[in-house]
């Protein structure tokens, strides 16, 4: 009887591992969903390991800022990048910052190698997403660098 009462704030992705958000009264997951919703005392972040990340590797930038707009695919299930003023284009945000870079292998092994041209380190980035759309980090972080690690869709 306890189970049949509780109520889901928060969900993940399939293939994504983190926090889950229960709630044991109706009123606190009204106020859970709200405080979600506006964003008001919750902030999310992600962790996300990238092969090559363009603004780190080339550029030495530690953080920023993206903004693309985003739109249904016509492939089930995917998203795509888009025009902002194309019909269905929705604007999405994410902040990023390097939150630590990996270390390439001595041996010549290991990290070194599981970069694309063979010179740069994976490194681990904290993602913010500020808006929420479906699919938005590993579409941003597809879109600038190499995608993330192990995502069959997008990476």
């Amino acid at each position: 009887e306890f189970f049949s009462k509780i109520r889901v704030v928060h969900r993940l992705d399939m293939e994504t591992s983190g926090l889950l958000v229960f709630a044991r009264t109706e009123f606190a997951a009204s106020k859970l969903c709200e405080a979600w919703r506006t964003r008001d005392c919750v902030k999310k972040y992600y962790f996300a390991r990238c092969l090559r990340w363009p603004p780190y590797h080339d550029d030495q930038e530690g953080n920023g800022e993206i903004y693309l707009s985003l739109a249904p695919s016509d492939e089930r299930l995917k998203w795509k990048v888009v025009r902002d003023d194309e019909d269905g284009a929705k604007s999405s945000t994410t902040l990023w910052s390097v939150h630590q870079p990996q270390k390439l292998a001595e041996n010549g092994r290991g990290s070194k190698d599981d970069s694309k041209d063979g010179t740069s380190a994976p490194v681990v980035l904290a993602l913010q997403p500020v808006t929420g759309r479906t699919h938005q980090l590993r579409i941003h972080c597809a879109a600038v660098g190499s995608g993330i690690e192990g995502d069959s869709l997008y990476g």
